[in-house]
């Protein structure tokens, strides 16, 4: 973005109507983002300029909003990036009473120049839309968090969104085991019989979460395929010490780490060796099937949990450098400045209510089964 050029623009005007509406603006987008419901999504405040003066004038009004500063924002409405539109907002002149909150069309217009000034580009568009910056692809790797309701909103949009285009070779699915598809199913085949394909387990994988997407895809014709390591081979991937070995060293202490917070620090540490062999020997069950099914000119759509996702750790590892991968990974806000390196996209959602899923089994305290794995 030529933050600078744009800045030029907006101080040329600075005393006139653009320039009020312009910091005004900013504001009032920023005020309303948090009083639309998403208090969760911690709007940022990004700074081009770099002296100490930009900070300290972006300080108060990241501090009237409860906004943390130091951070660019990926998400305002759709995707919209205001990273100069903040900037101008933290400057010195006092605001005017311009515009009011909600904002208008006219507003809207007024964005679009004010973005194409500074940024020499259209906004973002919205989801699944935004797709085809990521293609063409090979694979599509969807991470999920399980308990988010939106997550799974948006991957069957984006299976709709590529079925519709002829552009979707097979689902490939975490939540169900490899070997099961249903493929031979027709487009008007029931929750039932698709169900029976793939040998849901509902106990695991509640198919009210989970049924719509693979209901989409069947009735577009596209088969959905189970990618997850079936149980029964689950024992000898514990016991497979050569699975130590795909990870690097740093990596693989990550995942250790990752295998106790997902288990509440209850796992004991003689297990966690185990348990990491499973979750790479599941990572590598995934990225074959996703290989299987690939079809030159389409795409092959992955949905798994967020941690088999990462690049640095999960199912891409298993593929060669020759597979045309990209990742979008959904997270909560907020998402982990970390998350960005590890996906080509990172699509914040809003926050869900606090829920503690360890007090439970803290309290309890049980002694964890062996063969337990991780989602």
């Amino acid at each position: 973005m030529d933050l600078h050029r744009g800045l030029g623009d907006i101080e040329g005007a600075r005393n006139g109507l653009v320039a009020c509406a312009a910091r005004n603006l900013a504001q009032h987008l920023l005020l309303a983002r948090r009083q639309r419901g998403q208090a969760g999504a911690r709007l940022r405040i990004g700074c081009a300029l770099r002296p100490e003066r930009c900070h300290q004038r972006a300080h108060p009004l990241g501090a009237e909003h409860r906004i943390a500063p130091g951070r660019a924002t990926y998400r305002l409405r759709e995707q919209v990036a205001v990273h100069g539109l903040e900037q101008i907002a933290s400057r010195d002149a006092p605001p005017l009473p311009c515009l009011p909150i909600p904002w208008r069309p006219a507003c809207r217009a007024l964005l679009a120049a004010l973005l194409a000034g500074c940024a020499g580009i259209a906004p973002p568009a919205p989801w699944p839309e935004r797709l085809q910056a990521l293609l063409p692809a090979d694979v599509l790797l969807l991470g999920e968090q399980h308990d988010a309701a939106e997550h799974q909103r948006l991957q069957r949009a984006a299976v709709q969104w590529l079925a519709a285009r002829g552009q979707l070779a097979a689902v490939v699915i975490e939540m169900a085991e490899r070997g099961h598809s249903t493929r031979g199913l027709p487009g008007h085949a029931s929750a039932a019989q698709a169900r029976a394909a793939l040998q849901w387990n509902d106990a695991a994988w509640p198919w009210s979460v989970h049924g719509p997407v693979v209901m989409a895809a069947v009735a577009a014709g596209v088969p959905v395929r189970g990618g997850n390591l079936p149980r029964s081979q689950m024992r000898a991937a514990m016991d497979d010490a050569a699975w130590d070995q795909h990870l690097p060293a740093p990596a693989l202490q990550r995942q250790y780490e990752a295998l106790r917070q997902g288990h509440c620090g209850l796992l004991p540490e003689t297990q966690l060796a185990p348990m990491a062999r499973v979750q790479i020997a599941r990572d590598a069950s995934l990225a074959r099937t996703a290989q299987e099914a690939l079809r030159p000119g389409q795409t092959v759509v992955l949905l798994a949990g967020s941690g088999h996702a990462l690049r640095s750790l999960g199912v891409p590892t298993h593929w060669p450098a020759s597979l045309r991968s990209r990742v979008v990974i959904a997270h909560t806000a907020p998402a982990p400045d970390a998350l960005h390196g590890e996906a080509d996209t990172v699509i914040e959602t809003p926050a869900l209510a606090p829920h503690d899923a360890c007090a439970g089994l803290r309290r309890e305290r049980p002694a964890p089964a062996a063969t337990s794995t991780p989602r």
